[in-house]
């Protein structure tokens, strides 16, 4: 009997150092949060090069903007550290939410050391690009800012009434992935960091006509003029068609057809609602940007996902820049949702704030979103 415990002893010690040696000679775990981003250069760019090789040339349709393609479809790294992984409902892990870069827009104001090469440019859907001294491209914009005392990131005051010009470098666009599973598509959904761009959501609108999300000048821009000139045909090819939801229920944060803000319509009866579209690249709702799951917070509630700074091409194109003005922490930037009113939804201050303004304020910033296959 003693003999069989000093057996079973001896088993147990094996057992315990054989456990010990396994843990200690595991190598460092991996984080699955993160995903890796290598950015494509300019050379992947549609369009025509007059001095680049011609292998270079991909086409598709410009809008009369400035636009880069870049082959930055590989997600951008993320920040790493010891978060804890996003649970449901039930206490069960889900796939964290990310960052990555997707498409090229122009952005930041060439810096004073850097040259541009007029005489070395390449086309995109009529639009010039021209190589800088940094060998980066450059789009040409002619500076039309809301306000005379606005400024650019490197401290350079911005030109008002397009009486002069400056050049913006084509960079990777940023953007949060707000969730892997849109609307039960099993896509993922992107939405832009920055304000990208500044426009009217339609100029020309009225109670019988343009008054509606489908028959607004942004989409037709986003979907038409944005979308050919961000990106390369490959990044085309997975940008998903989708089914963007224009009812009464998506104007307000509780997705609610029969509710409306604080009941000053309490039937719901929000006329200015449409028919759904199909679109590759849209604008969010009022609803999607107060939806928690997807890291927004409530209404009225300061939320860093809705705070959006403008980037320089944006203050350029005339953006309202409420973070200069009043000194907020973000600017104006467009929802596709109107109100019972006919006036459209944005978002400014600390992201706190959705606002109203008449269809045709030209000084909306733009922050686009999109599913990916």
């Amino acid at each position: 009997m003693l003999k069989r415990k000093k057996i079973l002893a001896m088993l147990a010690a094996a057992a315990l150092a054989f456990s010990f040696v396994a843990c200690s000679g595991s190598s460092n775990p991996q984080n699955s949060d993160v995903i890796d981003n290598n950015t494509g250069d300019e050379g992947n760019q549609n369009g025509e090069d007059n001095q680049e090789e011609n292998n270079q040339e991909n086409g598709g349709s410009s809008e009369g903007e400035e636009n880069q393609q870049g082959n930055q479809t590989n997600p951008e790294e993320q920040e790493q550290g010891e978060e804890q992984e996003p649970q449901n409902e039930e206490g069960q892990e889900e796939e964290p939410l990310q960052s990555m870069t997707f498409g090229m827009f122009p952005q930041t104001i060439k810096a004073d050391d850097v040259e541009i090469d007029r005489d070395q440019t390449k086309t995109i859907n009529g639009t010039t690009l021209y190589k800088g001294s940094d060998d980066e491209w450059y789009v040409e914009c002619e500076e039309d800012a809301y306000a005379d005392n606005y400024t650019y990131s490197d401290g350079s005051p911005a030109g008002s009434g397009k009486t002069s010009t400056k050049y913006f470098k084509m960079e990777p666009i940023e953007w949060h992935v707000l969730t892997y599973d849109y609307n039960g598509s099993g896509k993922k959904l992107l939405f832009a960091k920055k304000i990208l761009n500044a426009m009217a959501y339609t100029m020309d609108y009225g109670l019988d006509h343009n008054n509606t999300y489908k028959d607004s000048d942004v989409r037709k821009y986003l979907t038409e003029d944005f979308y050919n000139f961000a990106f390369t045909e490959e990044e085309k090819a997975a940008i998903a068609t989708t089914t963007v939801d224009n009812s009464a229920a998506s104007t307000n944060p509780n997705c609610d057809p029969s509710e409306w803000w604080s009941n000053w319509d309490p039937d719901g009866q929000n006329e200015w609602a449409c028919e759904d579209t199909e679109d590759k690249i849209f604008l969010l709702s009022t609803y999607e940007v107060t939806t928690e799951a997807y890291g927004f917070a409530a209404l009225d509630k300061k939320c860093d996902k809705r705070k959006h700074l403008s980037t320089d091409y944006a203050i350029a194109k005339g953006v309202y820049v409420t973070s200069k003005a009043y000194n907020y922490e973000g600017d104006h930037w467009l929802l596709r949702s109107l109100n019972y009113t006919l006036l459209v939804q944005n978002v400014y201050g600390e992201g706190t704030h959705i606002g109203n303004n008449p269809l045709d304020s030209n000084y909306e910033g733009v922050a686009p979103a999109l599913c990916l296959e």
